[in-house]
């Protein structure tokens, strides 16, 4: 049991005042200074010291606003990616008034961001100041930050950056499926590769997007329902999937242990440790992302690499016409050896 307090009952509890100066001590036993006096300063340190709350008005409140904002309108994957990137921007923004930043604060932030091993960051620090330009340009006009007159990263240059120039062969896709992935991670990579969905796309499959036509879906970043017709190859694959458990009922196209959902966490550690075993044995590492880069540079036709991807089309009349249901054909080439053990 505490100590009971012999003096400044008027203090909430775990705030000392210690040689003119009011600290809040946590439970780890470390002492943070909240100010000289009590005042409504020291009390918005000691809210976020104490409850975990950002202190009103400053960037880390800012940022928790608009992440609240968002959870009902992205994805939980690209919502893990944006508290990811918000806690590290509160480690050097949190306690500033949102309206104190200024350009060359971020342009500063650009610069000199590194990673935890002290190489510079350039791409995660562009990543980071992406969505603090997202939370200042929400907050522009709002009757909540009255404050905020204008976005500190409105034309501040990003830190330039390279696009990735690396093709993944079929040859590099065949060994590692067959030596070293598992039998549910080799179908993924199969279906990644005649379909070009993304991640998220994949993982969220179920067996309701098989439909009579085709596999069915709807794209994370269009919002538009999508039909693959079914080709020998696409059911060859959707058969291998679905029989790979034929006398459990399925919760999705791709499962967990325990039966769930495949999530994307548990995507990446698998992805991880089949990726170390193949670089152990030799073989030159790829992302998981780079076999939708290849879906598309093998696509036949300019026509056939757009609607695959799931990217708008360039014609408005295009758009008009594609505007129920977007039919969109696999990819024809297909590895006949992949499938087997």
């Amino acid at each position: 049991m505490a100590r009971k307090r012999k003096k400044d009952y008027h203090l909430p509890h775990r705030v000392y005042c210690h040689r003119g100066w009011h600290f809040f001590v946590d439970h780890t036993g470390k002492w943070h200074k909240l100010g000289r006096t009590w005042d409504r300063q020291a009390k918005e340190k000691w809210l976020e010291f104490s409850e975990g709350q950002s202190a009103p008005g400053t960037v880390a409140h800012l940022l928790d606003d608009f992440l609240a904002y968002c959870a009902a309108q992205r994805s939980k994957r690209t919502l893990e990616d944006n508290e990811r990137e918000a806690r590290t921007l509160k480690c050097v923004f949190a306690r500033i008034p949102a309206h104190l930043v200024a350009p060359r604060h971020v342009k500063s932030y650009l610069d000199k961001r590194n990673d935890r091993t002290g190489k510079p960051a350039a791409v995660r620090a562009n990543r980071e100041i992406a969505l603090l330009s997202s939370a200042y340009a929400w907050a522009l006009g709002r009757d909540e930050w009255p404050s905020i007159a204008l976005n500190p990263c409105y034309g501040v240059p990003r830190n330039p950056e390279s696009p990735r120039r690396g093709y993944v062969q079929t040859s590099q896709l065949v060994r590692f499926g067959k030596r070293f992935a598992p039998d549910w991670m080799r179908r993924y990579v199969l279906l990644k590769r005649i379909t070009g969905l993304r991640q998220g796309e994949l993982l969220s499959l179920t067996p309701a997007n098989i439909a009579e036509r085709g596999l069915e879906l709807v794209t994370a970043k269009t919002t538009r329902r999508k039909r693959f017709r079914w080709t020998w190859r696409l059911r060859v694959v959707i058969d291998s999937i679905c029989g790979s458990a034929p006398d459990v009922k399925r919760v999705a196209l791709f499962t967990a242990r325990h039966g769930g959902p495949l999530s994307a966490r548990g995507f990446k550690a698998a992805w991880a440790r089949a990726m170390r075993a193949y670089m152990a044995a030799g073989g030159a590492r790829f992302r998981e992302d780079d076999i939708r880069v290849k879906r598309a540079r093998d696509a036949s036709s300019f026509r056939h690499q757009q609607e695959n991807p799931g990217r708008e089309e360039l014609s408005r009349g295009e758009r008009h016409d594609r505007a129920n249901v977007v039919k969109v054909t696999p990819l024809r080439s297909f590895d006949h050896e992949y499938l087997e053990n």
